[in-house]
This record gives C-alpha cells, structure tokens and sequence, in this order.
C-alpha cells in the first residue's frame, strides 16, 4: 500500500492456535417463543495468533524501497485467557393485536475481559490484547404480516487494538464503530422469495485489521 506506505506479508511458520473453553448456560423459554439466556465462558489459548506491526528493515527481501514502511504479519504472541459473559433475549411482542401481526424483539450482549503473555514477563491486559473486542451488543426488530417480512438490526462494537507493538507509536487501534442493517422480504411462492437488503445504512468504514 504505497498511499498509506504499509507491506503486509504471511507467514508460512504460523503454527495453529489451540484454546481449552469451558461454557456455562442458563436458559428460561416462555411463551409463545421466547427465550432469556446468561452464558458464563472461558478460553485459555495456546499459540496465539496475532498481528504483529514493526518497520520494513534494511535487507527487505520485496526491496529496498520499502525501507521504513509499516509492516503487518501474522505471528503466535503466546498465550492468552478469555473470560466473559453472554446476555441474550428473544421475545414476541404478544400485548400488539394479532390484527397487526407479528413483531419479535431480539437482544444480545457479550462482553469480554482477556489477558496475555506474548513471550516476556508482562501479562497484558483486555485493552492491552491484539485482535479482542471487549463489549459488542445487538438489538435486532422482525416484523411479519402475510407473506412480508422487516427485520431491521442495530450492532455497537467497542473499539479494540488492532495489532502488537513494543512501540506505543505504531499500536494501531479501531475506533468504536454503530451499523444499521435493514431487509425486506416478500414470499412470491412457497418455493421463492423476493428480497432487498440494505447493509450498513449508516456507511460506517469497516477497519481491517
């Protein structure tokens, strides 16, 4: 990327990333489909594979002319723990008159609290772990009548650090970042339907990380 001055490279010496989890769950169905539900998580992960941001050195293999551009690749930081805690709830609206037909109401929240070990002696911290969103939340409304179908869907992703660097001047962090997607469907026959969707109404930059 030579607007930017970045050189992203694999890594064929990746080894794969293992992860022992452990889940707990509770749920409560009420009538007539709806569902409230807490989840309690755990992951401890070996090999963790991260972004890993440094400066092109001198002796580059792709050329010299990329001396001093940022450089991405992909590496195994070490270990890392993951814990965390999942709210869900799915609900149909049953107080509207069923002469208005069907609306349902769907909400999820996780959030996550994570630490790491990336080789040295310094346990990182959640804000301080490559690649980890700590708090992501939807709130999803479905309206349905006949052979029509609305579902329109709000998502909030916290910002998060983007990749690992011993200096604090080339850590890279991707903003807080809202999306609002809306679908419309109509079922033409049983065995076909008509869509339209509009992804991302609000035109919110998806970073890459």
């Amino acid at each position: 990327d030579d607007v930017n001055d970045i050189v992203t490279t694999n890594n064929p010496g990746l080894k794969p990333q293992t992860a022992k989890s452990y889940d707990l769950s509770l749920e409560y169905f009420s009538e007539p489909a709806g569902v409230i539900s807490v989840g309690l998580f755990r992951k401890d992960i070996s090999d963790y594979l991260t972004s890993e941001i440094s400066t092109v050195p001198a002796g580059f293999g792709l050329g010299e002319q990329y001396v001093g551009y940022q450089l991405r690749t992909s590496v195994n930081g070490g270990n890392a723990k993951v814990q965390g805690v999942e709210f869900n709830l799915v609900q149909q609206l049953n107080f509207i008159p069923r002469s208005v037909d069907l609306f349902t109401f769907k909400g999820n929240l996780t959030v996550l609290r994570a630490e790491g070990n990336f080789g040295g002696n310094t346990r990182l911290r959640s804000g301080e772990v490559p690649n980890f969103v700590h708090r992501a939340w939807n709130i999803v409304g479905e309206y349905a009548k006949g052979k029509f179908s609305l579902l329109a869907r709000y998502n909030q992703q916290a910002p998060f650090l983007v990749g690992a660097n011993a200096n604090p001047n080339l850590a890279t962090r991707n903003p807080q970042r809202e999306k609002i997607d809306v679908n419309f469907t109509y079922r033409w026959r049983k065995e076909a339907q008509i869509f339209f969707a509009i992804d991302n109404l609000t035109e919110q930059p998806f970073y890459q990380l």
